[in-house]
């Protein structure tokens, strides 16, 4: 099993009393992950899927690598830094560069920096307002720092040991509210391949459980932040009940929000501590 599998399997079997999910290890033709059976005797069956945002994904994977640590060695920076990419950074990139770069910005007496300053200092200048608003200009070497190497922001910290560059986790922007969460659900609910799968079920019941990963950061945050209307889901005919699961738990454990409803049941919320981790990346909380 995956890990979005052992999430559902821990989820479902903790919030069902009695209820067991036996893995179907043969799927060698689509079937789905589970038989869910429960303690009357009753068959369902469950397919786990996951909500990710591939490129923030990708980006977070590579900064969180295990071959190469969030740290970078500095040897021409004078001080410690901490950068923030945007999710679509080129993580090698900094790497390869950051130190050279970020150095330029200590020569220029620059020790923070942000993608919104930049935008602003753009503006000034392509209005021809300079004159007025000059001291809201950032130096080029600012400018060139995060269009070259994507960084949404950055800045020098208090550090005891050798000067090094950490890289932070891109941070989304936008409005965090409980239809994000419900979206990314309904988008994996409707996906052709879950419908298929559970729609060739014999089951009685047929539910699908949507891990939705942390890099997919709206959609997280709104999961672990936000409540669920009392609405009920759009679910697909080949669907009857739906879970949202989001891996809130830090270090050996894990601490998942769970959203659930079905075609009869307003959605509605729990939360369900479990004593292993589930989740092999999970970056900072990412901020609306």
């Amino acid at each position: 099993m995956d890990f979005a599998e052992k999430a559902a399997k821990a989820a479902l079997e903790a919030i069902l009393p009695g209820a067991r999910l036996i893995y179907r290890s043969r799927q060698s033709n689509g079937e789905y992950d589970f038989d869910l059976h429960y303690p009357d005797g009753r068959l369902a069956a469950v397919e786990v899927t996951i909500s990710v945002d591939q490129r923030q994904m990708q980006t977070a994977a590579a900064i969180h690598s295990r071959k190469r640590s969030r740290v970078i060695p500095a040897s021409k920076c004078k001080e410690t830094w901490v950068v923030t990419p945007t999710p679509n950074a080129n993580i090698n990139a900094i790497r390869g560069t950051a130190d050279t770069r970020l150095a330029m910005l200590e020569e220029a007496g620059v020790s923070e920096f942000s993608a919104l300053e930049v935008s602003e200092s753009k503006q000034i200048k392509a209005a021809g307002l300079i004159s007025v608003l000059g001291d809201r200009v950032v130096p080029q070497c600012v400018e060139s720092l995060c269009d070259d190497l994507m960084l949404q922001a950055g800045g020098v910290i208090s550090s005891d040991g050798p000067p090094e560059i950490i890289l932070g986790f891109p941070i989304y922007h936008g409005t965090v509210g409980p239809d994000r969460a419900i979206d990314a659900g309904k988008a994996e609910a409707w996906k052709e391949d879950n419908r298929k799968k559970l729609g060739a079920a014999a089951a009685g019941e047929r539910h699908l459980a949507v891990l939705i990963h942390v890099t997919n950061g709206l959609a997280w945050t709104a999961l672990s932040d936000t409540d669920p209307p009392a609405t009920l889901p759009e679910l697909p005919p080949e669907i009857d009940h739906i879970w949202l699961l989001g891996d809130v738990g830090r270090g050996a454990a894990s601490r998942l929000v769970v959203w659930s409803a079905s075609r009869t049941i307003h959605w509605n919320k729990l939360v369900v501590d479990l004593p292993i981790a589930v989740s092999p990346i999970r970056p900072a909380p990412p901020r609306p």
